[in-house]
């Protein structure tokens, strides 16, 4: 399973409006589609934790929120704006024939942050 794998890396990304939150997208490529018995379910990369998404079966991304944007707080709901973990490890979880399996990636690389740009307000 992990021996398609060709790279693990992670963007960072703000808002381009005030309030509206930062994150991270984190991705995952294999060379090789995943087998029909295996599934890349999750990741846990600097304390939080996220679920893939795949287009294509060789490109997974998941989405990080770390700072959440403007809107009401739901009671119940944890904070998510504390700091980050220095550290660039993360774990894979995948199912495998039904089992759960995981992966520890020791450095995933960083790649320039995405900064969207602000809506021009209506003049």
């Amino acid at each position: 399973m992990t021996e398609s794998l060709v790279e693990t890396y992670f963007e960072g990304w703000v808002s381009g409006v005030r309030g509206g939150g930062a994150g991270i997208n984190f991705h995952v490529i294999f060379r090789t589609p995943l087998a029909a018995e295996i599934q890349l379910e999750k990741v846990v990369f600097k304390g939080k934790e996220a679920v893939f998404t795949s287009e294509d079966g060789l490109h997974y991304t998941a989405y990080i929120i770390t700072k959440k944007g403007g809107g009401p707080v739901i009671e119940g709901e944890e904070e998510i704006n504390e700091p980050l973990p220095e550290s660039n490890k993360a774990v894979l979880y995948f199912k495998v024939k039904g089992k759960s399996e995981i992966y520890t990636v020791e450095d995933v690389k960083e790649k320039e942050m995405l900064a969207y740009p602000s809506m021009n307000k209506p003049r």
